[in-house]
């Protein structure tokens, strides 16, 4: 299986022993990685250092330009 399908997500978080609920997906991809990660029920976060204009449907549920906004963004989210 492969990006977007779900199934690869929920393996992941299977693996990793934690709930979607508690997962954060970060990409660059609206796709691949934006959908693919909403769809399994986790966050998304879009990885766009170069300020691309977003062409899809479906929003993410925050963007960054560098992931040393990473954290601050998670605290957020707490």
């Amino acid at each position: 299986i492969a990006k977007p399908d779900a199934r690869l997500f929920q393996e992941a978080l299977q693996r990793g022993g934690v709930n979607a609920d508690a997962a954060v997906h970060v990409g660059d991809h609206p796709g691949d990685d934006i959908a693919g990660a909403q769809q399994a029920g986790l966050r998304a976060v879009w990885f766009n250092p170069t300020g691309k204009a977003w062409e899809a449907d479906k929003r993410p549920d925050a963007e960054i330009r560098s992931l040393t906004e990473l954290p601050e963004l998670l605290r957020s989210w707490q």
